[in-house]
């Protein structure tokens, strides 16, 4: 919030006016009905200090920062790797012989999905290969068939043109890679920056919001309009 109105104090948390035991939300202009305990260590002087933060941020919702925590930390939190190895008996030659698997598996609790980014952008070598493959492919199938006037050979001569097919596809696959590799480096460039204000931003457990820059936002709305320059 902005400054109170001339003569009164900015908004903040001050003593409470009839419990000294507690400090209350002062908007600007008069006491509102938010209050909390009194922190262990209160600051000294008039009734009215300047409000200060222990995390550097205020939740514009319940205007307290108790409840926040850098989304970077609650993601990283939420991340865990399981590893261990389990024994397994196969029959081989007529003998029982004992093998040793390692398994590693990687969970992520609810909250650290909803914080997390959206992909990466980059570009798609493998669904261009496809594409370019099957489009040789018929196109290959259609001139046989128009040069025999025999529709069966749409199929058979599609059929042999797949096992050459995909060497030019690979080769145009590549140039078309190498020529957007600018805009893609540029679309990347834009993820980083927006996946650095995620990471900075604060995740309020109280009322379910990113608090960034004195703004609230549910987290798959904040998430959303922050990616989708990069994803466009």
């Amino acid at each position: 919030m902005s400054g109170g109105q001339r003569g009164l104090p900015p908004a903040g948390w001050y003593v409470h006016p009839t419990n000294p035991q507690q400090e209350k939300w002062w908007d600007g202009a008069a006491w509102t009905d938010h209050a909390r305990a009194k922190p262990a260590a209160p600051p000294s002087g008039d009734i009215a200090p300047t409000p200060t933060s222990s995390v550097g941020a205020t939740c514009p919702i319940c205007h307290s920062d108790d409840a926040l925590r850098r989304v970077s930390v609650l993601v990283d939190e939420g991340v865990t790797d399981t590893r261990g190895s389990a024994l397994t008996l196969s029959p081989n030659e007529g003998k029982i012989r004992v093998a040793s698997t390692y398994l590693t598996t990687t969970g992520m609790t609810q909250l650290a999905k909803r914080l997390s980014p959206l992909a990466r952008p980059s570009f798609p070598w493998f669904a261009h290969f496809i594409g370019w493959t099957l489009g040789i492919t018929a196109f290959a199938g259609l001139v046989a068939t128009l040069s025999s006037n025999e529709p069966y050979m749409f199929v058979v001569g599609g059929f042999f043109a797949i096992f050459v097919a995909w060497i030019p596809a690979a080769v145009i696959t590549y140039v078309v890679g190498k020529v957007r590799a600018r805009v893609w480096r540029e679309r990347q460039g834009e993820w980083d920056a927006s996946n650095e204000r995620l990471q900075a931003a604060y995740f309020c457990a109280r009322d379910d919001v990113i608090v960034n820059e004195h703004e609230a936002q549910r987290p798959e709305d904040f998430i959303a309009e922050l990616f989708r320059p990069a994803a466009a």
